[in-house]
């Protein structure tokens, strides 16, 4: 028997094992891997922004970065997660780990995961402080930390694998820019600037809403109603958005909240005003009729999607007036008043939980607002097609260790509500931070 070499065998079969079976035609493979860069289209997620009270005018706006700690927690592997399923019905704290304490901050729904997008800010020491990402794991009940954000100042929203930022370098100075981030990237995709559409350019600003940048996702595209822009995330593309040939007819709107109902974005105010609407692309545009009962000179209301439906809730005396709103049809129906215990009415935040409507009253204003009143409408999302206006029932929340700047993200399953503050000047509990989530009942 020959002698046989070890080393020799061993280079031989490496040599084998490496090589490709068959000739390799690089061009295909990289047509392939951009194919696989493409999001695929699902069924958008439910995710609903802080959802601000729809106001008729906004005189004018200002941007301030605000307090954020410096602790952070880095997790590099991510865990399949149940989401909220299981957690029991009821309030549950959540211990904010290394989010800040600050008012300033955009709340989404990423899949199973809860994210949460803080502004560059201040501490109470003078330290600036970038802005900053992290995601929550219900199931794990443990923060990772994402990619920092390219911008100072910036709105975010969820798409189908990722998210979408329009934002500012310095809180007041320049025009917007945006990015995208796809989960498992490891850094933000910086698109360009968002540039405003001639029209809205005349009139000086767009619709400000709570007095961020108005975005909303379609599951086709992010509408920019601010900028009156339409960004394409998977393509990096900007398009102009449909707007009214009169805008200055419109600027009753300025001030709304943007709302998507699952097949129309809608924008409108309380008053005898028309709204609007857009389809998923930004592009087919319709008017919509006034609100039922409205006031001649106008009001405020919050807006807020449940089901299919946009409902506006008016902040008026000592009942909430609400108004359902088919955006398809186009058609309202009168909702009924929501009861209330206090001497007045304000609620200036609002959320959908599946097919339940969260709303808040005003804690300014006596009768601590760590009270809720929801209706449970699953069993008739056509509020059209009631006898009468759905049953509301009061939903007691935990009192929060201080008062401060308060944000809500209503999901299927979950109202996911942050408090926090670091204006100490006016604000003498401040700097403080917390984080609740509600559960509801599976009845």
């Amino acid at each position: 028997m020959a002698e046989v070499d070890l080393d020799e065998r061993i280079a031989v079969g490496l040599r084998a094992a490496t090589a490709p079976p068959v000739p390799v035609d690089r061009a295909q493979v990289a047509a392939i891997l951009a194919g696989r860069a493409v999001p695929r289209r699902r069924r958008p997620l439910r995710v609903v922004a802080a959802v601000a009270a729809a106001v008729l005018l906004v005189a004018g706006l200002a941007w301030f970065g605000r307090d954020r700690a410096a602790d952070r927690v880095v997790t590099t592997d991510e865990l399949p997660s149940a989401g909220w399923s299981t957690w029991e019905p009821g309030w549950h704290d959540i211990d904010p780990g290394p989010l800040p304490a600050t008012g300033d901050v955009s709340l989404a729904r990423l899949g199973d995961e809860l994210v949460v997008v803080t502004s560059e800010t201040a501490t109470a020491e003078g330290a600036v402080v970038p802005a900053g990402a992290w995601a929550f794991d219900p199931a794990g009940r443990r923060w990772r930390e994402l990619p920092a954000p390219p911008f100072a100042v910036l709105d975010v929203v969820a798409t189908d694998d990722g998210l979408v930022a329009v934002g500012r370098e310095q809180a007041w100075a320049e025009a917007p820019s945006w990015a995208t981030w796809r989960s498992g990237e490891a850094a933000w995709t910086v698109r360009g600037a968002v540039p405003a559409a001639p029209a809205i350019a005349a009139v000086g600003s767009g619709v400000r809403g709570d007095g961020g940048e108005q975005i909303v996702w379609t599951g086709e595209r992010v509408l920019d109603l601010t900028q009156g822009a339409v960004l394409d995330p998977a393509t990096g593309e900007v398009d102009e958005l449909a707007l009214p040939a009169d805008v200055v007819g419109f600027t009753h709107l300025v001030g709304a909240t943007a709302v998507w109902t699952g097949t129309r974005a809608v924008l409108v105010g309380w008053s005898r005003q028309p709204g609007l609407s857009w389809d998923a692309f930004g592009q087919d545009l319709a008017t919509l009729p006034a609100p039922p009962a409205a006031p001649a000179a106008g009001g405020e209301a919050s807006t807020v999607a449940v089901e299919g439906q946009l409902v506006a809730v008016a902040r008026e005396g000592a009942g909430g007036t609400v108004a359902v709103l088919d955006p398809v049809a186009p058609a309202w129906t009168e909702g009924g008043t929501i009861p209330t215990a206090t001497e007045v009415w304000c609620p200036y935040r609002a959320a959908a939980v599946g097919a339940r409507l969260v709303v808040q009253g005003c804690e300014e204003r006596g009768d601590d607002a760590a009270v809720a009143i929801a209706p449970d409408v699953a069993t008739s999302t056509d509020w059209a097609a009631l006898d009468e206006p759905p049953a509301w029932d009061r939903l007691e929340r935990p009192p929060r260790p201080e008062t401060g700047i308060e944000t809500w993200l209503g999901t299927d399953d979950a109202l996911v509500v942050w408090s926090g503050d670091a204006d100490v000047t006016n604000n003498p509990d401040a700097p403080y931070r917390w984080l609740a989530v509600w559960i509801p009942p599976t009845d």
